[in-house]
């Protein structure tokens, strides 16, 4: 049997914390300037967007005066990465903070203007005024599989300027300004926003890849717990992952891992072990692993009928001694692919894989035997530095028991016994591979690779940003 490629994703990276990290399937660490990068790199069009927006006429009237502020619209918005804290933040779940100094973010608002007196004009112009926030600081709620990014007011007008008039409106147009137009402003910039904040963790949510043979492998992640670590200078990102093969085969990860973070990097993202046996179950049962078996594999000296007779002596009365036999064998399309975890054998990477194999007259396609294997799979995470690849090979295999329909009487059984033997022996060595998928993080010209990294629990793979300042 060849044991065909497979695929494997998850996001994580290893940090330093007081408190274990708890997840289910994949997982992200990230430093406090990766994740801030992140943020102001997915506001940055929302914030662009803000000036494609036509805002309403303002006006206000006096006891004898008028004042209208009309063709209002965004010329210029900026976030100024140098004016946050990139190196830390706040998190009090599920609020996680970016705080920044004044001038953090700023919008250039420019309008035309006219003031009236007693119903004949006054005063009118171009002006153009500085919009600034008063708390600097941009929040990521953590309580939905998209987190979702906010801004929180209040807006301020900073400066106006105008042309100077004798009668000059500048303080009516700063107070009207702040009074009626900052909080449609902010309305606009959190709906600009909505858009652009669930591309934070977008490139995560959801990784597909085509398998060989036209078979589809899907790992879709929902957020599951997010913890600071290294005295809010990392974030870890832990996902729920639901495997789906050809969209009609789906399991879930379930069982949690509990690890002692250290940092390699600025960016990972994990792999836990456990999805091998996971995957290997998916692609079973959509019979990815259906295949023909040499008969040398068993122990056979040919595929003649007659190799059948020393444990199913009724073969000579049924068919020609020449007929030949093939045997087709499967990963069970009904029973599940078990994940072992041995409380005594902490280190060890092992899975239970239930093989059926079906004996095949060729010329009747007939079944006079079958037989269900159940071997257990000692593996051993490999991980390629250059080519970001992650595998496992087969350290050993042992047969765990097998069935056989008909049931054959014992003596036969223990000569059957033999050969099933043999053919676990061809587990041995054996690679279960990726073929080298790659998550591709977010800002990904701005990071350095460093490489893997691996654990009994799970593998990594971590990067570092190039600009530390």
């Amino acid at each position: 049997m060849k044991l065909k490629n497979f695929i494997l994703l998850a996001l994580t990276i290893l940090i330093d914390a007081t408190d274990n990290i708890s997840y289910e399937g994949l997982r992200l660490e990230m430093s406090a300037i990766t994740m801030n990068r992140d943020i102001i790199r997915t506001l940055e069009p929302a914030f662009n967007r803000t000036k494609d927006h036509s805002f309403a006429d303002i006006r206000e009237h006096g006891a004898f005066n008028s004042l209208i502020i009309k063709g209002i619209h965004i010329t210029e918005a900026k976030l100024n990465e140098n004016s946050f804290n990139m190196r830390k933040f706040k998190f009090d779940h599920p609020i996680y903070t970016l705080t920044g100094n004044t001038g953090a973010m700023h919008f250039k608002v420019e309008f035309s203007y006219a003031m009236t007196w007693l119903g004949f004009p006054l005063v009118k112009g171009n002006g153009a005024a500085m919009l600034m926030n008063a708390k600097n600081e941009i929040i990521v709620l953590y309580n939905e599989s998209d987190p979702d990014v906010k801004i929180i007011p209040p807006w301020y007008i900073k400066t106006v300027s105008i042309r100077w008039h004798l009668f000059s409106p500048k303080d009516w147009i700063k107070s009207m300004l702040e009074r009626k137009f900052t909080k449609e402003f902010d309305r606009v910039l959190d709906d600009a926003m909505f858009d652009f904040a669930d591309k934070l963790l977008y490139t995560y949510r959801e990784i597909n890849d085509s398998f060989p043979d036209e078979t589809d492998l899907v790992f879709r992640n929902e957020i599951f717990e997010v913890k600071p670590a290294l005295k809010n200078t990392y974030i870890s990102i832990g996902f729920k992952t639901n495997i789906t093969v050809d969209r009609f085969y789906t399991r879930k990860i379930v069982r949690r891992q509990e690890i002692e973070p250290s940092p390699i990097g600025d960016f990972c993202y994990c792999l836990a072990l456990q999805m091998i046996p996971a995957t290997i179950d998916l692609l079973g049962k959509a019979k990815y692993y259906n295949e023909l078996i040499d008969w040398r594999e068993w122990g056979f000296n040919s595929n003649i009928i007659a190799e059948l007779y020393v444990f199913i002596p009724s073969l000579r009365d049924k068919y020609d001694p020449a007929s030949t036999f093939r045997i087709v064998c499967a990963v069970s399309h009904t029973e599940t692919v078990n994940d072992l975890e041995d409380k005594k054998q902490p280190n060890v990477c092992k899975y239970l894989y239930p093989y059926h194999c079906n004996f095949i007259i060729n010329e009747y396609n007939h079944i006079p035997l079958q037989v269900k294997i159940y071997v257990i799979i000692y593996y051993e995470p490999v991980v390629e530095h250059k080519e970001k690849l992650f595998y496992a090979t087969v350290a050993d295999a042992q047969l765990a028991g097998f069935t056989e329909i008909p049931k054959l009487i014992d003596a036969k059984e223990e000569v059957l016994e033999e050969y099933i033997l043999n053919f676990v022996e061809y587990f041995k060595g054996k690679k279960l591979i990726s073929p080298g998928l790659i998550v591709i993080p977010n800002r990904f010209d701005e990071l350095e690779w460093i490489g893997p990294r691996g654990s009994v629990e799970e593998v990594c793979f971590c990067y570092k940003e190039t600009r530390q300042h």
